[in-house]
């Protein structure tokens, strides 16, 4: 049976809301990690229990990821949108008034929940309403956001729990919630009537079963166990036990990468049209590799610094050559679901990565992930 493409506006949606779901999304956990030790600190937890803290948000990814693309697919972009705003917001508020353990992590999985759709869905609505050079500037526009509200976050988050209590940053998750409004206001609920869903997913098969999205799937896992494994879960840690830093200053320093990152998101469409998307790749991890060495290797703070300025140069080279295959011209049916389905992959590699587990000494934590690199 044919497949019905229904819009109720024709407008596309402001990119404003665009990038600021974006940035809500990946709020859950940017926000979190300059506070991890003091979070672990306050409810009297040991420090390998910071992986837990950080694996927890993106273990629901891996499952809902896939449902959450179905859903935008058959029910509308808005109303898949709109829940997660509601999930993310409220499992994020409850989460730092927890008196225990066990209830931060449960707030926690209903967060990341709803934070899993709010990564990739933006992705999405650029796709359905934009196309060629305008849907790339964008794609890069939408990135270089990211980076941004990366660098942003944690030092709002560490500026807070200096000047309060890490409870209170729990308070910009609130932002989620803010935006269920603009989200009903302006989005359009564009929908995919298939004959079912057994046909949607035969129908996305082709493209996921490819060579090009399958790599892309496998390097998303490895680079997320390198992101989540190092800068938010091992790095917050190291700077609290070995360096004595105070959550200002490890948000700030949190923060560094992703200046040099956005600049490169800005770019990134011009530099991947000018020398492809292989040499960016292979960039891209030649960068992780030497921040990685430096990181573990750090005789100093001024190294460390340095490190975390390579660390941000190495994020960007990912983020456009891998949205191509979901997002291509003539596909308009799969963007959601298969753009999910990369995602649940992508999210794998964040649950696990934070698993391992944190010791004291940041030069022995960063020896497995030296090795993924190489």
């Amino acid at each position: 049976m044919a497949t019905l493409v229904t819009n109720e506006h024709l407008t596309p949606p402001p990119l404003w809301l665009i990038f600021t779901l974006t940035v809500v999304g990946i709020s859950a956990v940017s926000v979190v990690a300059p506070i991890l030790p003091d979070i672990v600190h306050g409810l009297s937890a040991s420090p390998s229990s910071a992986g837990l803290i950080m694996a927890v948000v993106s273990l629901p990814g891996i499952i809902t990821a896939p449902i959450m693309g179905v859903t935008a697919d058959r029910m509308g972009r808005r109303t898949a949108i709109t829940l997660c705003l509601l999930l993310a917001g409220v499992g994020g508020l409850c989460a730092g008034f927890s008196s225990q353990m066990s209830t931060l992590l449960i707030f926690r999985l209903v967060q990341g929940i709803g934070s899993a759709g709010l990564v990739y869905l933006p992705m999405v609505l650029i796709g359905d309403h934009w196309e060629g050079s305008q849907r790339s500037r964008y794609i890069g526009w939408n990135a270089a956001t990211l980076t941004a509200a990366i660098a942003l976050t944690p030092f709002l988050s560490g500026l807070i729990a200096g000047i309060w209590s890490w409870r209170s940053s729990f308070v910009l998750f609130g932002s989620a919630l803010i935006m269920v409004y603009p989200a009903m206001r302006w989005l359009p609920n564009r929908r995919i009537a298939d004959s079912g869903l057994r046909e949607q997913w035969i129908g996305a098969m082709p493209v996921l079963k490819s060579p090009h999205v399958l790599t892309v799937m496998a390097l998303a896992v490895l680079l997320f166990m390198i992101v989540f494994g190092v800068k938010y879960t091992t790095l917050p840690v190291s700077l609290s036990i070995d360096y004595g830093l105070p959550p200002f200053t490890r948000g700030l320093l949190l923060s560094i990468p992703s200046i040099t990152s956005t600049f490169g998101g800005l770019m990134m469409g011009r530099i991947h049209n000018r020398i492809g998307k292989i040499p960016t790749l292979v960039v891209g991890f030649a960068c992780y590799g030497i921040a990685t060495i430096l990181f573990s290797t750090a005789p100093s703070l001024t190294v460390l610094v340095m490190a975390a300025v390579i660390f941000g140069v190495a994020t960007e080279p990912r983020f456009l050559p891998w949205t191509k295959p979901w997002l291509a011209p003539g596909r308009p049916t799969l963007e959601a679901r298969s753009s999910a389905c990369t995602e649940g992959r992508s999210e794998s590699g964040k649950h696990w990565a934070p698993l391992v587990r944190v010791v004291p000494s940041l030069r022995l934590a960063l020896l497995p992930h030296s090795c993924w690199v190489a």
